[in-house]
C-alpha cells in the first residue's frame, strides 16, 4: 500500500496482522503457490481452504494468537502431518502418491 491506496501487484504481508486474512475456507485444487518457508516439508508451498465450523475457526485463530511465533498454516500443516501418519501406521504403509483434485464434498467415512 502507498500512501493508504492499493498498489497494483503488492502482497500483504505474512506477519501476525494478515493471519486473520488466510483462508480456512473448500478443499480443491492449487489456488497459489509460493517459496515454501524454511520449516516447511518441500521446497513448494500450494494454497488449498478448507470450510469448518467457526467454533472451530475462532480455537485455531485464538491459539495462533496466543501461541508466540506460531502461525494458522504451522498449526494446519502439523496437526494434519500428524494425523496423516497416524492414519499410515494404522495402515501399515504410506499413502500412494495421487495428483488428482480431491472431490469436493466427499462425505467422511466413519472409522
Amino acid at each position: 500500500m502507498v500512501a493508504g491506496k492499493k498498489v497494483k501487484g503488492a502482497k500483504q504481508s505474512a506477519g501476525r496482522a494478515a493471519h486473520g486474512a488466510q483462508p480456512l475456507g473448500a478443499i480443491g485444487g492449487a489456488t497459489h503457490r509460493t517459496p515454501a518457508p524454511t520449516s516447511a516439508l518441500s521446497t513448494e508451498t500450494e494454497q488449498i481452504a478448507v470450510r469448518v465450523p467457526a467454533d472451530f475457526a475462532r480455537r485455531v485463530r485464538s491459539a495462533v494468537r496466543f501461541t508466540p511465533d506460531l502461525t494458522i498454516t504451522e498449526l494446519v500443516v502439523r496437526s494434519v502431518a500428524a494425523e496423516i501418519d497416524r492414519l499410515e501406521r494404522r495402515r501399515g504403509e504410506s499413502f500412494p502418491v495421487d495428483a488428482r483434485p480431491a472431490r469436493r464434498g466427499r462425505p467422511v467415512r466413519s472409522t
